[in-house]
């Protein structure tokens, strides 16, 4: 459980930056100006800015989260990668990198389930399940999209709960309507 403990240590120790990056649209849903996409979270999410550094390359991850009592975490995590670190990269490879570097990143808690292509609009995802290896009534799902080469990665960790699915549907980039 690793990584349930990291991400909530992150998700607890980073600071809210950038709070006004956050709005709430007509429909309920909230939004990112900067990172450009719509989700029904079932409450306000805050915003953490964690700074990463591949090599020389300096790059912020956006990570929009909001807790919901025990093991309830709701999540969308953007980052634009810089240039120099995907400029011979498809979109395609990409997401599949992105995909695995999940996988391997918690693959010492968790299991792959289950694994299947996903698309809103013209772009291509991947939506995935993952559950605990050891007896714990949580699961970690998600999609991850790479749109204009920014990658996005929309997940839940936690019991199950009433909001997931709505939350999942509901994620979309800017002036799109609802995803799969």
């Amino acid at each position: 459980m690793r990584y349930l403990y990291f991400f909530l240590f992150v998700v607890l120790v980073s600071c809210n930056e950038g709070s006004e990056d956050i709005y709430r649209t007509t429909s309920g849903e909230y939004a990112s100006k900067k990172a450009g996409f719509v989700a029904k979270f079932p409450g306000e999410p805050s915003l953490s800015v964690i700074e990463n550094k591949l090599g020389y390359e300096k790059f912020d991850i956006l990570l929009y989260s909001l807790t919901l009592g025990n093991y309830k975490i709701y999540r969308v995590e953007y980052l634009d990668y810089p240039e120099s670190l995907i400029k011979n990269k498809t979109s395609e490879e990409l997401l599949n990198e992105g995909f695995e570097n999940l996988k391997n990143s918690i693959s010492d808690d968790f299991d792959l389930d289950f694994k299947e292509p996903v698309e809103i609009g013209e772009d291509k995802g991947i939506y995935f399940v993952f559950t605990p290896k050891e007896e714990v009534p949580a699961l970690f799902l998600g999609k991850i999209f790479v749109k204009n080469k920014k990658h996005y990665t929309v997940s839940y960790l936690g019991k199950t709960d009433g909001n997931v699915d709505a939350f999942m549907k509901s994620f979309r980039f800017l002036n799109q309507t609802s995803g799969n």
